[in-house]
């Protein structure tokens, strides 16, 4: 009786031990934590600077083919990209955005709003794509878009 009292003792003991091993575990975990936490140094919107914002912007050309994520092209978009010459230029025009909502679009050029079959500089509006408007002119079809491009460097923080 006296062994059996001893081992249910030590048991107890064994497991208060791991117990109280295990919160001092955690509560270490914890401590550092809080002190990594306080040593990173956060940034406000006060803290950004409007230069930094303004830098020049680096654009990285499409080195490969077609980009999996993209949906093809209009095939109106795209018997017009082999079309036009490169005397061909577009004067006075600037793309400012699209708004499409289905069957609806409207291109807004030059700050105006313009639907399908609109003219605007003696160019017709025949499609207005997602992002891509096609003009025509003279007979011949002009894609004019939105210009993309990828932003390369360093995050604001300066740490790659």
């Amino acid at each position: 009786m006296k062994n059996a009292r001893c081992l249910i003792h030590d048991t107890r003991y064994t497991i208060q031990r791991f117990i109280g091993l295990s919160v001092m575990f955690l509560l270490t975990c914890i401590a550092s934590c809080i002190l990594y936490l306080a040593s990173v140094d956060a940034e406000s919107l006060s803290d950004i600077k409007l230069a930094s914002l303004q830098a020049p912007i680096k654009v990285v050309p499409e080195k490969w083919g077609r980009d999996p994520f993209v949906r093809y092209e209009d095939k109106a978009f795209k018997k017009a990209k082999e079309e036009p010459s490169k005397d061909d230029i577009l004067f006075d025009l600037k793309l400012d955005g699209i708004i499409a909502d289905g069957k609806k679009a409207v291109a807004i050029i030059n700050g105006g709003f313009y639907r399908k079959n609109e003219r605007v500089n003696g160019f017709l509006i025949v499609a207005i794509g997602k992002d891509e408007v096609l003009l025509e002119k003279d007979g011949k079809r002009f894609p004019f878009g939105i210009k993309k491009f990828a932003v390369t460097g360093t995050p604001r923080g300066g740490k790659k």
